[in-house]
């Protein structure tokens, strides 16, 4: 798969997890409108998803611009990218992220 191919998949891939991210924003609620519970672990996943496609992104366009990009950025956002995603699983399991591990 091309680099230009990869980065349009990404996009489609980001739209997804905005418009699932999209439903946890705050709304303004009608005093007929019940109250719906909102649940943390699902909020958790939408957003932390959408951050890991962003990293995605900026891998894909350090691959197409590398001149752009030093070593230390990419391994970066690698390391984001890979924190984000064990964010998920653990939102995925019911569980808190840990914020010490590395």
């Amino acid at each position: 798969m091309n680099i230009d191919q990869k980065i349009k998949n990404i996009l489609k891939d980001l739209e997804v997890a905005r418009q699932k991210s999209e439903k946890f924003l705050g709304y303004r609620l009608n005093n007929e409108e019940p109250i719906k519970p909102v649940d943390i672990y699902d909020m958790g996943i939408a957003y932390d998803s959408e951050q890991r496609i962003l990293m995605d992104f900026e891998l894909a366009l350090s691959e197409k611009f590398p001149q752009h990009y030093s070593s230390q950025e990419i391994e970066g956002i690698k390391k984001e990218r890979d924190r984000l995603s064990r964010n998920v699983r653990a939102w995925q399991n019911r569980q808190f992220p840990s914020k010490y591990r590395e």
